[in-house]
């Protein structure tokens, strides 16, 4: 899910990881120190916005995908996302995701809390 950088408050300790695409773009991985664990990444191409794992979620009320990248190249067969309605967007190297990338989560702001993370970054 994707958020305004702004509505979102990350605590505790992360390290991070950057990782090149096929088309150069960048996406930087924020994640647990202690278990790996992705907690938030940045991408590039869409500056202001934090992306955050839906199951970094401990909700299980968390509504169901809108969204689906690379859902026909690179999904595993066995997932199932039977969401409707539910966009889909890639399957060729070549192929964009819409302009507006924000999730539809609550406006008032989302905070991350790993619970293996205590200090505060």
């Amino acid at each position: 899910v994707r958020f305004a950088e702004a509505d979102v408050s990350i605590e505790g300790r992360a390290l991070q990881f950057t990782r090149v695409g096929e088309l150069g773009g960048r996406v930087i991985y924020s994640f647990c120190p202690d278990c790996g664990t992705t907690i938030h990444y940045r991408i590039d191409t869409q500056p202001g916005l934090t992306a955050i794992p839906v199951g970094a979620f401990a909700d299980p009320s968390f509504p169901p995908p809108f969204q689906s990248f690379y859902h026909d190249s690179r999904r595993c067969e066995w997932v199932e996302i039977s969401a409707e309605p539910l966009a889909k967007f890639g399957g060729s190297r070549s192929a964009r995701g819409p302009e507006n990338l924000r999730g539809r989560g609550d406006q008032r702001g989302v905070a991350v809390r790993h619970a293996a993370v205590r200090q505060r970054l």
